[in-house]
């Protein structure tokens, strides 16, 4: 299945696997054209959660942007180590919209680390664990094959998702925007108490691992 997985990465970004798993039609098209005040908002929140991050975990390092082989992450959190080689505790993606579940799930899959999702909206912290990715990533590659097979027969699927579609077709339908500023104070009011149930989170993990390996 990794095999399948790092295949699918040559043609997609794992911020894109999510909407093709979560859209039925194999002719969807995401619309691109939205304001740039998402992006300007959710790299507010995700600083200022990053920063409240490392304020409530000291001892540890936190970084803000991590490369991997495909894609990045919005942080990760790391035992400080000799030579400042750390091993990854975490894998952190804050999210000030909607969350995925997919990219998150790609990166755990391929790395063995846990992701850690904070959803600013909500104030909620989920966590991937490897088994929850392997399923996930499971059906993601199951749903690909399936739209490939209504590709070929020229199978469209109305729904829901049409209404971001850029495809011009029968059934494309009007957007309606709302104005993402209009959230900036709740996403800015919960980043710190999203950073403290991050913070909580990777305690347990810690101290779980310690339990089960002893201290390292």
């Amino acid at each position: 299945m990794r095999k399948e997985v790092e295949e699918l990465l040559q043609k997609y970004y794992p911020s894109q696997l999510d909407d093709e798993l979560r859209t039925t039609c194999p002719f969807y098209e995401q619309r691109k054209n939205f304001t740039s005040a998402y992006k300007e908002i959710h790299d507010l929140g995700k600083a200022r959660v990053l920063e409240r991050l490392q304020v409530e975990l000291e001892d540890l390092c936190i970084e803000g942007e991590i490369e991997l082989d495909y894609g990045r992450v919005d942080g990760g959190a790391k035992k400080l180590m000799v030579k400042n080689e750390g091993r990854y505790i975490a894998l952190i993606e804050v999210k000030s919209g909607g969350i995925k579940l997919v990219q998150p799930s790609i990166y755990t899959y391929l790395t063995g680390v846990p992701t850690l999702l904070a959803e600013l909206k909500t104030g909620d912290v989920h966590k991937i664990d490897f088994e929850t990715a392997e399923s996930v990533v499971f059906e993601l590659l199951m749903h690909i094959k399936d739209k490939e097979r209504l590709r070929k027969a020229g199978k469209k699927v109305p729904g829901s998702e049409c209404m971001f579609c850029r495809r011009e077709c029968e059934y494309k339908k009007e957007i309606k925007t709302n104005d993402p500023v209009k959230n900036l104070q709740i996403v800015l009011g919960n980043a710190a108490p999203v950073a403290v149930k991050l913070a909580n989170t990777i305690r347990e993990m810690i101290e779980k691992e310690k339990q089960l390996y002893g201290t390292r």
